[in-house]
């Protein structure tokens, strides 16, 4: 594991592979998939069997951190994306939609500004 971010009720790792994997509290679209399911609270959903975020082909997830009841991932090449819930601007949409719902590959990169390199 490359790094390890704790939300409130979920969490999140980088592999040193680049790869992001997140585990709890899905029910705000928080752990990066289509769906509010939690994660790791049944037997069996862990390790082989927790799925790994699935990124657009450009994106390669360096970082994470996990928030309150969403998540946000810078990429090797400083690219932002978040998910989850979105009531005041904090994924970065440029809107207040209640939630921003992965996989992010549908999600647009977090615009910064050309003069801000995270």
């Amino acid at each position: 594991v490359n790094q390890v971010s704790l939300g409130v009720y979920h969490s999140c790792a980088v592999s040193q592979a680049n790869a992001l994997k997140c585990w709890g509290d899905g029910g705000d679209y928080e752990l990066g998939f289509a769906t509010t399911d939690d994660l790791g609270d049944d037997a069996g959903e862990m390790g082989a069997n927790l799925s790994s975020v699935q990124f657009r082909a450009t994106f390669v997830p360096f970082k994470v951190a996990a928030g309150y009841q969403h998540s946000c991932v810078l990429s090797t090449d400083s690219m932002l994306v978040c998910f989850g819930v979105n009531n005041y601007g904090e994924c970065g949409a440029g809107s207040s939609d209640g939630y921003i719902i992965g996989p992010p590959t549908n999600i647009t990169v977090v615009d910064l500004g050309s003069n801000f390199t995270p």
